[in-house]
C-alpha cells in the first residue's frame, strides 16, 4: 500500500521506531521523539545501504517519490547514490571555502586567482594581463588552494595516526644477545 499525505500528516509517534513504507525501498522512519524522516532502502553491491532524503514536511511525499526514482536510475548505472551524495556535500563544502587569493580551476579549464567572493559568484583574475571574469560557484572544477590546505590536512591527520601507532607498538626494544668470550679467547685477540 502506497502512503497518502493525510496518512503521513496523522501519523503519530509510539515508544519504538516504526517504519511505514511507500514501495520499492522508500519509507517514512518515525522514531519515538516524533520526527518523520524519509529513507530508502537499497542494495549494492551485495550490501544493504540506507540513504536518507529528508524530514517531512520539508521533503514532501511527491518530492521523496522523485529523489527515490534519482537514485533508482543512478543504481541502473551502477553508482552508489550515497557516495554520489557524499561527493556531491564535497564539492559544495569546497566551493563554499573560496577565499580571496584562492587559484581556482573552473569547469571551462579558466585557471584564475580570486579578487572578489560573492554570495553566488566570484570575481577571478585571468592570466598575465589580469582580466576580470565573473563565474558562478557551480562553474568552479577545484579549488586549488582549498584543495591543498585539504590534502595538508588529511597529510597531517594520517602522520599523527601513524605515530599514534608506532607510540603503542614502541614495546621495549630487545637488545642483541652479547657472545661471552673466555680470557683464553680474549688472549688469543
Amino acid at each position: 500500500m502506497s502512503l497518502t499525505d493525510t496518512f503521513i500528516r496523522n501519523v503519530k509517534p509510539t515508544s519504538s521506531p516504526r517504519k511505514y513504507f511507500d514501495g520499492e525501498g522508500l519509507f517514512l522512519y518515525v522514531p519515538p521523539n516524533g520526527s518523520k524522516l524519509w529513507r530508502m532502502s537499497y542494495r549494492f553491491n551485495g550490501k544493504t545501504k540506507l540513504l536518507s532524503f529528508g524530514k517531512y514536511p520539508t521533503v514532501g511525499l511527491r518530492d521523496a517519490r522523485a529523489r527515490k526514482e534519482e537514485a533508482k536510475v543512478m543504481l541502473d548505472k551502477g553508482i552508489d547514490p550515497s557516495e554520489q551524495k557524499k561527493k556531491q556535500k564535497e564539492e559544495q563544502q569546497m566551493r563554499d571555502s573560496i577565499q580571496i587569493g584562492d587559484e581556482i580551476t573552473t569547469i571551462g579549464g579558466i585557471m584564475g586567482r580570486v579578487v572578489t567572493v560573492k554570495e553566488d559568484s566570484l570575481i577571478i583574475e585571468t592570466g598575465a594581463d589580469r582580466t576580470k571574469m565573473k563565474i558562478t560557484r557551480w562553474a568552479i572544477q577545484t579549488n586549488n588552494t582549498a584543495e591543498d590546505r585539504l590534502q595538508a590536512e588529511r597529510a597531517a591527520q594520517a602522520a599523527a595516526k601513524e605515530a599514534e601507532k608506532a607510540q603503542q607498538e614502541n614495546a621495549p626494544v630487545e637488545e642483541a644477545p652479547v657472545e661471552e668470550t673466555t680470557d683464553a679467547e680474549a688472549k688469543a685477540e
